[in-house]
């Protein structure tokens, strides 16, 4: 037994001495080491610039200020789309712009954007008379069944208060900017929502016009900023990319 114990004491004493030499040891204080088992003279949160430089993002990708800013302009044309519709919707209650003007000019913009979407960028559009007249049908049909349901549309929120109105109107405009697609690759992209929750509040808006005649311009307006404006837009802003 006492050899034994003597055995013992004697690995437990180098035991000691071993961990005495590596407690005395000076430590590198000015040089910060990302470990957890070591006691270092830096507080518990501190972060050395160095902590990224061993991070890799297989899937990272760099972008040029270049890229970024015609990102960029897809959500804050979106947004500014948005908001001219709102303003639209704002004078034609008030009644300071004339449903005519707004069905007149809408319909010259929606010309002019044809002719250059077909002629310019959709190089697929070879027969354009006899795309023209399809798309003109389809045009007529949309206007018919909008002049025709704008009468039911006016009364379809009768019940309801106009705050009600507009706080709904609201946040489907906001479900409308976030589910919108922007180019992105994301989940939370879905297009059907977005224009669902855009018509959605538009027919909620119309409601609040004057007549059935308002009730249509603004339609018109809705149709042609949430459904027909982002697909030149985005044809422009492939278009660019490509050149940049």
């Amino acid at each position: 037994m006492d050899f034994e114990t003597s055995i013992l004491c004697t690995s437990s004493q180098n035991r000691l001495f071993s961990r005495s030499l590596i407690d005395s040891q000076p430590e590198d204080l000015d040089m910060w080491k990302k470990i957890l088992y070591k006691k270092q003279a830096f507080p518990d949160n501190y972060v050395d610039q160095s902590f990224l430089c061993d991070l890799n993002n297989v899937n990272g990708e760099s972008y040029s200020i270049q890229q970024s800013f015609f990102c960029t302009t897809a959500v804050t044309q979106e947004i500014c789309c948005t908001c001219i519709f709102v303003v639209i919707f704002a004078n034609l209650v008030s009644e300071t712009l004339s449903p005519s003007f707004v069905i007149s000019s809408s319909g010259l913009l929606v010309v002019i954007f044809y002719l250059f979407f077909s002629t310019f960028l959709d190089k697929t559009c070879y027969n354009l008379l006899s795309k023209g007249f399809e798309d003109l049908k389809s045009v007529v049909i949309f206007m018919s069944f909008a002049l025709g349901f704008s009468s039911i549309m006016k009364t379809l929120t009768e019940t309801i208060s106009t705050d009600t109105v507009y706080a709904m109107s609201t946040f489907m405009f906001l479900v409308h900017l976030v589910f919108h697609d922007y180019g992105a690759h994301a989940v939370i992209v879905s297009e059907t929502i977005s224009i669902n929750a855009a018509v959605f509040a538009t027919v909620c808006l119309g409601s609040r016009l004057p007549n059935e005649i308002y009730t249509f311009a603004l339609l018109l307006i809705g149709a042609e900023v949430f459904v027909l404006s982002p697909v030149p837009r985005r044809y422009i802003q492939a278009y660019i990319w490509a050149l940049g």
